[in-house]
């Protein structure tokens, strides 16, 4: 991740900070933001990572593995997991965790292409009807249907949601080195994984190796 001081008075990083004021968070005067300023994912990887996170996702909640397995292949995307997503559907007890931080990348990628109308990165959990904005996998022609239909948000939108991401994680990791309590009571894997989604649009590395620097 490339990063840039950005004075308090300055668009994204204001925002934020009226959001963050909001919340009662901590307030960080030198909190270094992001200097890219557009997407470099565009809609097709978007939809095909969540098609992704959707079949990885799946085999913890009675998806078989194989049928997750097939319909990626189906679908020309079994290229497109990640290895750890690889090993999560081949093992035997497809780890809860990561699934949840899966359900989270979901809703942050959803938002992103206007599937979600609202994305609060605060919040508790992710909404519980996800499954309904997701492509069946009993259905042909529907994955490639989803795929056809993702439009990303305006670039500005999603910068400053990743900026509410960035601060957010921020303030956890500083509250758990500092032996404070978490902000809002949080779970500091789905603020990760929030952040891991919209970090992962804006970056050159692959899903599995983006940076959550703090």
């Amino acid at each position: 991740m490339a990063f840039g001081f950005l004075r308090r008075d300055s668009g994204p990083r204001r925002e934020t900070l009226r959001w963050a004021a909001a919340l009662t968070l901590p307030v960080f005067e030198r909190l270094p933001l992001i200097d890219r300023v557009r997407p470099v994912r565009l809609d097709a990887l978007v939809a095909a990572r969540l098609l992704c996170l959707f079949a990885t996702a799946a085999t913890s909640f009675g998806c078989s593995p194989q049928l997750a397995l097939d319909w990626l292949s189906e679908n020309g995307l079994a290229g497109e997991l990640s290895p750890r997503e690889r090993e999560h559907i081949a093992s035997a007890a497809h780890p809860e965790p990561y699934a949840v931080g899966c359900v989270e990348a979901i809703w942050v990628l959803c938002w992103a292409v206007s599937m979600c109308d609202q994305l609060r990165v605060e919040d508790a959990h992710a909404p519980d009807d996800l499954i309904t904005k997701m492509p069946s996998m009993l259905q042909p022609g529907a994955a490639a249907a989803f795929v056809g239909s993702v439009r990303l948000r305006q670039d500005a939108e999603l910068l400053g949601k990743l900026d509410q991401a960035y601060y957010l994680h921020w303030a956890c990791v500083d509250a758990a080195l500092h032996r404070r309590p978490v902000p809002l009571g949080l779970d500091l894997l789905r603020v990760e994984w929030r952040r891991r989604a919209l970090e992962w649009m804006f970056a050159s590395e692959a899903w599995d190796d983006v940076s959550l620097d703090t």
